[in-house]
């Protein structure tokens, strides 16, 4: 995994200027995986080239934040609303984002990363519900 092959800098180099790259490398532990993502990095000069685990790692932590601040508005909701559709609609929202972000961290732990704390403190649900 240590020589890129020049087919692939030519294919993406070829790529229209206007296009956005941004090019993940994934594969086993101790493959060389971020020591190829530097060294495409170089080779091509105008892309993003990350270690597919830094994409994992963000798509966790934002998804539980995103999550949390879903439960929260859905708490909001059961402390405003008393109509039964919007109640019941809540209630599932809690319970299966609630689920999510344990399967999320659950993940994070099993593959190393940081576990989130699952609190987003947002107020953006609040601001709307007002």
């Amino acid at each position: 995994m240590n020589d890129i092959p020049n087919e692939l800098v030519e294919d993406i180099s070829s790529l229209e200027p206007q296009t956005v790259l941004l090019i993940a490398i994934d594969g086993c532990g101790g493959a060389g995986k971020s020591t190829y993502a530097s060294k495409l990095a170089l080779a091509l000069g105008n892309s993003q080239v990350i270690h597919i685990d830094d994409f994992y790692k963000a798509f966790l932590a934002e998804m539980i934040v995103h999550h949390q601040g879903a439960i929260d508005m859905a708490d909001l909701a059961l402390q405003k609303s008393n109509r039964p559709e919007l109640r019941t609609l809540a209630n599932d929202i809690i319970a299966t984002q609630t689920n999510e972000i344990n399967q999320m961290k659950a993940w994070q732990q099993q593959w190393g990363y940081s576990v989130s704390s699952g609190s987003a403190n947002s107020t953006g649900g609040e601001h709307m519900m007002h």
